[in-house]
């Protein structure tokens, strides 16, 4: 998993946490001596603030109101707030393996309190704060942590831009909030920002603003009503979003406004219930977000003193959270939690320690990880460590396992002083093979190549004139990055371009095979035309990457294919290749496929390949029958037990 997208999932359950709780609102500071605030009507006492009589009183005149939030400056606004936000995740980690099901729900409540700070023209700027805010957990658990933090950063106290129609135009935080904290701020006031149509339509749509992006939704009157508007929002799609191709976000349900419109000129009471759907593209994990919440006005007040008039002055962040960087602000906390973590702690030290672990046979154990983990945020965040890591990599006493350990480390560490080193050992033409292929195996895990890896890479498989292992493992890595990073340069070309553009080459040294897979690597467009090229050669090893390649593609016409090449190619081998493709499909009828392979291929070790194919996809329960069959009828031993195994195991 990228640093993007792991920061994308960190983020997932917290921001999700923040959407849609709270409307159009302000936090004030404490209220002067005397200021009492009163229910609706309810007059305050002599020398206090003014009642909600003397908000009508003080409001504009009807002819000369501008949009449905007309409330004069000096209003305040104070709610009551409920949310119940239920969390659940769906994740299956292999193929075969069970779904992964877990639901959290988080319960808030306190109040909401709005301050009107300044107008001009058609804008207002408001303070909000949700001075006691609570969290309940299940089994009673106290907030802690990021939980907290966030909770807190609500109870705090931000303005607000917005215009007389109920937009959001803008934010200004309290100073020191991460980035969570921020989303979690946008999500209170943005999910239950109302927008009003300027011209009195019964239906209308407009975009909103939030902390995962920008939103379209639709609006209708509920009810005419002369004093008090009612109203429903339908969230209907996403129109920018962060992280919108790792993680696209769906929304079901409504929210609800009652605006009053004559009396106050602001929000009275609203109601939310929203489901939130986000289905990870690049892994299998789901969650979804049932978010209900409710505002409920329980007094309001005019006090002159709330006014300021500088308040539109500095600078504003947007009303979305969706251009915020959520991978810088994941790793800028991890590297200040690893700069703490390693005070003290040098490569040698490091080193020595990995070793130990080495020779004594733990070469798996969660202290080696650890250590991984150490070492690469030591070289991360130290280009000394890099030098000295040079010194060491060059001894040919190094342990081979440590050494790749170290490689691995550069590649995670992704500097581009990291990078280089990583190129300039593969590219040692007195390096050991082991070293230099451990090297260009490593480049497998750079996130973010720079063009000096890519184009060293890029030009060395172009001149090559043989190739060794370490060279085809630097073939593949580069398909590996160029689906990273397609547009890094690569010399004069983009990695995806050199990458492409070695077909000549591949065919000279006879590595059609290498090339294809690259391509897979790649992602590349010209991905089905190459593997159905190589379908046709004559060169089997040559047909056998066509079909793994074909594998990749998406589409009805490459299953098909792997479909028909798996139940009438000539070749074993082939068909083999071909189901096992099969396998990594999603499509209903490869399961089908798969089975009927396993019942009637001619070939034993064909209908073996296709059985530990559908092992790979998991047993299901319709297809107990059919192994029940296989298990009992077939002419070979050892797919009959293989099917006994599988029965057993589903």
């Amino acid at each position: 998993m990228n640093r993007k997208h792991a920061a994308a999932l960190t983020l997932l359950p917290l921001v999700a946490l923040g959407l849609g709780l709270v409307a159009l609102g302000g936090a004030p500071q404490d209220a002067p001596p005397g200021a009492a605030q009163d229910q609706r009507g309810a007059a305050a006492g002599p020398g206090g603030a003014a009642t909600s009589a003397s908000l009508a009183a003080r409001a504009p005149a009807r002819e000369a109101r501008r949009g449905a939030f007309w409330a004069p400056v000096g209003s305040r606004f104070t709610y009551a707030l409920d949310t119940a936000t239920d969390i659940s995740s769906a994740a299956r980690e292999a193929d075969g393996m069970p779904e992964r099901r877990e639901t959290q729900r988080v319960e808030t409540g306190g109040k909401l309190v709005v301050e009107l700070l300044a107008r001009r023209d058609r804008e207002a700027v408001v303070a909000f704060t949700c001075p006691e805010l609570g969290a309940k957990l299940p089994g009673g658990i106290a907030p802690q942590g990021e939980l907290e933090a966030n909770l807190a950063a609500l109870r705090g106290r931000t303005l607000a831009r917005v215009d007389v129609d109920g937009r959001v135009l803008g934010y200004r935080f309290a100073d020191g909030l991460a980035m969570t904290q921020r989303d979690w701020v946008r999500g209170l006031f943005g999910g239950f920002a109302f927008v009003v149509d300027a011209d009195g339509g019964e239906t209308w749509t407009a975009v909103g603003a939030d902390s995962a992006g920008e939103f379209e939704a639709s609006y209708r009157r509920i009810a005419p009503a002369v004093d008090e508007l009612q109203i429903e929002r339908t969230k209907l799609r996403y129109v920018a979003q962060r992280n919108a191709a790792e993680l696209p976000l769906s929304v079901s349900g409504a929210a609800h406004a009652t605006i009053a419109v004559e009396e106050l000129g602001w929000l009275r009471r609203a109601r939310l219930a929203e489901t939130t759907h986000v289905q990870s593209t690049e892994l299998p994990i789901a969650f979804d977000v049932a978010a209900h919440a409710s505002l409920e006005l329980v007094s309001h007040a005019f006090d002159p003193t709330i006014a300021d008039d500088d308040a539109f002055d500095g600078d504003w962040a947007p009303a979305s959270g969706h251009g915020e960087d959520a991978t810088a602000m994941f790793e800028a906390r991890a590297e200040d939690e690893w700069r703490q973590r390693l005070a003290g702690k040098n490569l040698r030290g490091i080193a020595g320690d990995i070793l130990e672990e080495l020779l004594a046979g733990r070469d798996d154990s969660e202290r080696l990880m650890e250590l991984w983990n150490e070492a690469s945020w030591l070289l991360k965040l130290s280009p000394e460590a890099i030098a000295e890591l040079r010194a060491t990599l060059a001894d040919p006493n190094l342990e081979p396992k440590a050494a790749a350990l170290w490689l691995a480390a550069l590649a995670k560490a992704g500097t581009p002083t990291a990078q280089s080193l990583l190129l300039e050992v593969f590219g040692d033409a007195k390096g050991s093979l082991a070293l230099r292929g451990a090297a260009a195996a490593a480049m497998f895990d750079v996130v973010r190549p720079t063009a000096e890896l890519a184009g060293g890479v890029a030009a060395r498989i172009a001149a090559l004139d043989a190739i060794d292992p370490a060279d085809a493992t630097a073939v593949l890595a580069l398909g590996a990055l160029a689906r990273r990073d397609a547009k890094v340069l690569a010399g004069e070309r983009c990695v995806l371009e050199a990458v492409e553009g070695w077909q000549e080459r591949a065919r000279r040294l006879d590595a059609e095979d290498l090339w294809l897979d690259a391509l897979a690597n790649a992602k590349s467009p010209k991905l089905e035309a190459a593997a159905r090229d190589a379908l046709s050669d004559g060169r089997e090893h040559v047909r056998e990457a066509g079909m793994r390649a074909l594998g990749q593609v998406e589409g009805d016409s490459a299953f098909t294919t792997l479909r028909e090449v798996a139940s009438g190619d000539a070749e074993p081998r082939m068909r083999c290749a071909a189901l096992q493709q099969l396998a990594t499909r999603n499509e209903p009828a490869a399961r089908d496929a798969l089975l009927t392979a396993a019942e009637s291929d001619r070939d034993a070790f064909v209908r073996q390949t296709a059985l530990t194919s559908l092992a790979r996809k998991g047993v299901d329960s319709g297809d107990e029958a059919r192994l029940t069959l296989i298990a009992q009828n077939d002419a070979d031993e050892n797919v009959r037990e293989l099917a006994r195994r599988m029965l057993r195991r589903g």
